[in-house]
């Protein structure tokens, strides 16, 4: 069509299945949540899979009458679903391997066949992933940062108990200046070459692929794992952990675009202080009064 900018050629079926219908066959969301389980992704990692997804299905429904220039009416949700995932791998440093993408992808999606081997089916799957996650950038104007509600809660928690973070390591100290030394030589006698019978160690060798990938496991494992709070009652850690889970939730409803993520926090850690009853919890007024209140009832519901 004239007026339309050529981009890469996406089929209607990326290979993954036709796209699901309203009431049948998969939900994006719970294939972008059983996928990260796969990959073992952190929970930041999911959440902004799941909100790159929400803003492209509200630009294709937006636009569902130009869809057809450019191939969105038609287009298998799961493979721009599974295009969200790879691409929030990459946004937020827990990088994973396009061949284990398509590998979980189809294991997540036909448990009872064996792995996919990589011949035809395997190229056209990973070609029209990379097409898709082209056609994804655009769509997303390149605005890949997302505010994430996480680090909103841990600060409203942290007020609420009066818990500060442990302060940062203190610099350590220079060691004091050596005087130079006066030269025993004369300038003009070259330079002093230093002879040992002593061999060098050998250099380490480097680490195989095992070793590569439980680092990485570490590293995605502990961007999962909730902060320490130093000198804290139970009470504030019960609640940090039902809040974490609240917001974790909250992001599985394309309703969480309507908000900002301190209003998602906010909620989550009012729920929180409801249903955990602690003794030591503040009140929720208090919360309130502390920040700007937005309009917590509809977002709690």
């Amino acid at each position: 069509m004239p007026g339309v900018a050529a981009g890469p050629s996406i089929p209607a079926s990326g290979g993954f299945g036709p796209a699901p219908r309203p009431g049948t066959g998969i939900i994006p969301a719970d294939y972008i949540r059983v996928l990260s389980e796969w990959l073992r992704i952190p929970v930041t990692t999911t959440s902004s899979a799941l909100v790159y997804f929400y803003r492209f299905d509200r630009y294709r429904k937006a636009h569902s009458q130009s869809a057809h220039a450019h191939g969105l009416k038609t287009v298998d949700t799961l493979l721009f679903a599974t295009a969200c995932v790879y691409l929030a791998t990459k946004t937020t440093d827990c990088n994973r391997k396009i061949r284990d993408v398509l590998n979980c992808a189809h294991s997540a999606l036909r448990p009872d066949e064996p792995p996919m081997r990589i011949d035809t089916a395997h190229w056209k799957f990973r070609e029209s992933l990379l097409a898709a996650e082209l056609v994804l950038l655009r769509i997303l104007k390149f605005e890949l940062n997302v505010d994430l509600a996480y680090w909103p809660a841990i600060q409203y928690v942290r007020h609420l108990f009066r818990v500060h973070p442990a302060p940062p390591p203190a610099p350590p100290v220079p060691p004091p200046p050596v005087p130079p030394r006066s030269p025993s030589r004369p300038r003009d006698a070259g330079p002093r070459v230093r002879r040992s019978n002593r061999m060098s160690p050998p250099p380490p060798p480097p680490p195989n692929a095992a070793r590569r990938r439980a680092r990485s496991r570490s590293r995605s494992r502990s961007r999962d794992r909730l902060p320490s709070i130093t000198d804290v009652p139970p009470a504030a850690r019960i609640v940090l952990q039902t809040a974490w889970g609240f917001v974790a939730d909250a992001y599985l409803r394309s309703s969480v675009l309507d908000w900002s993520a301190h209003d998602i926090a906010l909620a989550a850690v009012a729920v929180a202080l409801i249903l955990v009853n602690a003794e030591q919890a503040p009140d929720v007024d208090r919360l309130c009064e502390a920040f700007p209140p937005p309009r917590l009832g509809p977002c709690i519901r």
